[in-house]
């Protein structure tokens, strides 16, 4: 929308799409979280049966809306129709922008990978070459199913509870839904300044060393010890291990 409000130039706008690509890949996970927050704000005010009407609701808002969209133009060119493909993308890029560069490149680059994916698929999905980011990316998966957020997540309600704290488990919801769209947010705002790699690092890092204070506070109170003193820091780490979940290792992996 911004490209097609300001008139850029394809050769600009390429280069504001390398300088963005992170925070738009993000963006999902932003609008995931929007919505996490405002399911388990609605169902502290409403039963199971009415959340699940609102629920029912918003998708039937999105395929009204979706008719006003265009069919991609890379689908266009997917079936062979050219002009449609360039009636879509004029309408994407504004009726004031020359598209026939940025078509001719889409072309272009259906005809290239029209051409790989004729060959041998598992072939080449071995060579040397593609292992190593394949690898990568699946490590990049596995560390994050294990950094126990799926653990410590279901069982948000009793960690806040075995703390000794009385906060009302719809309201310790919001929270984590909360601190989950901010830290996001922030995430979208820094991975293209600071880049993958160091978001990545400071997730693994926040994420290490609060799950070993969480650990060890409960497992002195295992151990028959009194750690109602040490509820603040229980809830603090668990707020910041959530914070770093959200800032690295949760949105990242699916964006690799």
């Amino acid at each position: 929308i911004f490209w097609k409000w300001s008139g850029q130039n394809n050769a600009h706008r390429h280069r504001s799409f390398q300088s963005v690509r992170g925070t738009l890949g993000l963006l999902p996970a932003v609008f995931e979280n929007i919505a996490i927050v405002l399911c388990y704000f609605l169902g502290t005010y409403l039963s199971w049966e009415k959340l699940a009407w609102v629920g029912c609701a918003l998708p039937l808002l999105f395929v009204v809306l979706v008719f006003i969209i265009p069919e991609s133009p890379i689908w266009h060119i997917t079936k062979g129709n050219v002009e449609k493909a360039r009636e879509s993308l004029q309408w994407l890029r504004g009726n004031e922008v020359n598209v026939e560069t940025e078509l001719q490149g889409m072309i272009l680059s259906f005809a290239a990978a029209h051409r790989r994916s004729s060959t041998k698929q598992f072939v080449n999905l071995i060579k040397y070459d593609n292992l190593k980011p394949l690898f990568m990316s699946l490590a990049l998966m596995i560390f994050q199913q294990f950094g126990g957020f799926n653990a410590v997540n279901f069982y948000t309600e009793p960690i806040f509870r075995e703390s000794g704290n009385s906060i009302d488990k719809k309201v310790c919801a919001i929270i984590i839904g909360v601190v989950n769209l901010i830290s996001t947010i922030i995430a979208t705002a820094l991975i293209d300044r600071l880049g993958r790699k160091v978001l990545l690092c400071i997730s693994s890092a926040i994420m290490s060393t609060t799950l070993m204070l969480l650990g060890s506070i409960f497992y002195y109170k295992n151990e028959g010890r009194d750690i109602s003193t040490l509820g603040w820091l229980t809830i603090s780490n668990f707020v910041l291990y959530m914070f770093g979940f959200s800032v690295g290792l949760g949105p990242i992996p699916r964006l690799m």
